[in-house]
């Protein structure tokens, strides 16, 4: 049974944007790697209904276009 949904490797990345570049922040993408690449899969049920519940009350608030208020701007 695998317990962990994120690879590690981006951290890296992210480590070398401040270290190298001098970023103040870095904000990763969860992306799903499992199976036909479905959130379903990759997310637990109560994970994804609380960040849906989450992502759709910040898109009410702000005029922003997020899908995983989590994680991601895009």
């Amino acid at each position: 049974m695998e317990m962990d949904t994120h690879a590690i490797a981006p951290v890296l990345d992210a480590i070398k944007l401040v270290r190298e570049y001098g970023y103040d922040m870095v904000v990763g993408k969860r992306e799903p790697v499992k199976g036909d690449g479905t959130r379903a899969e990759t997310f637990r049920f109560g994970h994804n209904l609380g960040n849906t519940l989450l992502t759709k009350t910040f898109r009410l608030l702000f005029p922003v276009p997020i899908n995983d208020s989590l994680s991601d701007g895009e």
